[in-house]
Parts: C-alpha cells; structure tokens; sequence
C-alpha cells in the first residue's frame, strides 16, 4: 500500500488552534497548591529510619540488581549467625547496595556471616556503614 507524503494528509485541517477546544485562561486556572508534607512512610526514598540507639547498621556491597532480597539476607543472618528477627531491625536494599539494622552487641557476629557469601555471582563484603554525611546546606 502506498503511504501517502509526510505532511500532506487527507480530511485534515493544517495544524494550528483547535476548533473543539476552548482558548485556556482564566476559566481553566486552579487554585494554589498547598505544600505536602514529605514522604516518611517506611518504603518512601526520602524517608529517614528512626534510629533506634541500640542498633548499628552494617554496609552489604549487594543489592536489588544482584538479586538480593530483604527476605533472603534475613534468612542468612538466622542460618549462619542465629540472629533472629527481633534482633534485626530494617533492611533497606537498594540498587547496588543494602543496609542492615541489628542490635549493637551482635554487630561483628552478623559481618561475619555475610563475609564470603556469594549473592547474584558476587561475594559479599559486609562492614559497619558510615555515619551518613549531613545535608550542605
């Protein structure tokens, strides 16, 4: 079938103001936005986790794209530390990197169990997160 030229098109107008439509102005303004609070809610990006004294967080060098899951790393900590859930507080996996939450006294036990494991074909280093720098303001 034989397209006919860009440009030139059967039964249309040339473009250029609408007919259908009203003109925008005044009519179609809205009313200012109030501001939103910022999203705090546990799966937000920018939501900040409550720190809780007694836990420490530990730097996983694997993350979402390595298939890693909060689930996963959970399980790990209870087969090859014994840390259970209520010992661990949140796991945040990111993209290439996962932060993990547990109680300060068990902090080289849980390192020690991620050290050498093999997640998505890559070995797993664990060591104590840095504190997060402040905001430049």
């Amino acid at each position: 079938a034989a397209r006919e030229p860009r440009g030139e098109s059967r039964d249309r107008e040339p473009r250029g103001e609408s007919r259908d439509r009203e003109p925008r102005g005044e009519s179609r303004e809205r009313a200012p936005r109030e501001p939103r609070p910022r999203d705090t809610r546990e799966g937000g990006e920018d939501a900040e986790p409550t720190e809780d004294p007694s836990f420490a967080q530990i730097f996983v060098n694997v993350g979402r794209r390595d298939g890693a899951r909060a689930g996963d790393l959970q399980q790990l900590l209870e087969d090859k530390a014994g840390i259970s859930r209520d010992e661990t507080g949140r796991i945040r996996v990111r993209d290439r990197m996962t932060f993990v939450s547990v109680k300060k006294e068990l902090i080289e036990k849980a390192i020690a169990a991620f050290a050498g494991q093999i997640i998505g074909g890559r070995t797993v280093v664990a060591e104590v997160a840095r504190a997060k720098p402040e905001a430049i303001r």
